[in-house]
């Protein structure tokens, strides 16, 4: 997923029924970022 995705998908206001989703989509982009730098989505965190 990419932020545009993320946009069309949560808008600028997600509902608090994605947000264990998004939190999950955090989690996994920073862990990407952090294990080599580049791999995570900034963009999307």
């Amino acid at each position: 997923m990419d932020d545009e995705e993320s946009l069309r998908r949560f808008g600028l206001r997600p509902s608090r029924t994605h947000l264990d989703e998004i939190r999950g989509l955090l989690s996994e982009h920073t862990e990407r970022e952090r294990r080599a730098q580049g791999e995570g989505d900034t963009e999307l965190m």
